[in-house]
């Protein structure tokens, strides 16, 4: 993951010194970028829907963030193992 970082950085001043020699670059790496995180999250999502575990949760409290937004903060069990986590809610891409 670091690496990737580097690379970001790279592309990111490319970008801001193509802008000025050959805009058309620079958006070419940027596009490029974006595709690169695209076709990253789409791997990683159809991962998690092929090995993912489901499990049910038990709310045990809300957690009141920013502008009033209540966060739940669950506890379930994986191997037998018990969690408490705040709840993360991922839009299904369906």
């Amino acid at each position: 993951m670091n690496f990737s970082k580097k690379i970001q950085w790279l592309i990111v001043i490319a970008f801001v010194l193509f802008m000025f020699y050959k805009p058309i670059l620079g958006f070419l790496l940027i596009g490029s970028l974006l595709l690169f995180y695209v076709i990253k999250y789409c791997f990683f999502f159809n991962n998690i829907n092929k090995n993912g575990k489901e499990t049910t949760g038990k709310i045990l409290s809300y957690e009141t963030e920013y502008e009033g937004h209540k966060t739940p903060l669950v506890e379930f069990e994986i191997n037998k193992k018990k969690i408490i986590k705040k709840l993360i809610i991922i839009p299904q891409l369906i």
